[in-house]
């Protein structure tokens, strides 16, 4: 038999908080829960919309800008990448291991139309900026039926 001791908080309200963020955690809902991919690791990414522009921001610090790819195909946004192990030149006994390393591959279906052409990615202190202009919603082409 096990006896566990529970503490309950005062405040149901910060407990509900708490135990969805255990189960978001559990559950990895914040990340991709199957990654078809593979990725060693899922970096954290934010994605938001301007009147003008969709910008996408990648956390990626560790990695070198050189070993980042971006690509952009019928508005899918592919961040792929790898971010080596520190300190995995030397033998060593890790007691903690949370940093995600290995390859890496995000791939976002960008929520407007947008100008591929008009697409900038910039790296700065380990976060990649994505800015894509958007652009006019293609129009639809009349394909002349022949006899």
């Amino acid at each position: 038999m096990y006896l566990l001791k529970v503490r309950m908080d005062r405040n149901p309200e910060k407990f509900h908080d708490k135990v969805n963020r255990l189960m978001d955690e559990v559950m990895n809902l914040r990340g991709p829960v199957l990654n078809a991919t593979s990725a060693d690791w899922v970096p954290e990414a934010d994605l938001y919309e301007t009147a003008e522009e969709i910008v996408l921001l990648v956390n990626l610090s560790g990695v070198r800008k050189e070993e980042i790819e971006v690509t952009f195909f019928e508005n899918y946004l592919r961040v792929a990448g790898f971010r080596k192990l520190y300190g995995g030149d030397v033998p060593a006994r890790y007691h903690r291991l949370e940093m995600g390393h290995g390859n890496f591959e995000r791939i976002f279906r960008v929520p407007a139309w947008v100008d591929g052409d008009r697409i900038e990615a910039a790296f700065s202190e380990g976060l990649l900026t994505v800015r894509m202009k958007k652009g006019p919603m293609p129009l639809p082409r009349f394909i002349e039926v022949d006899h």
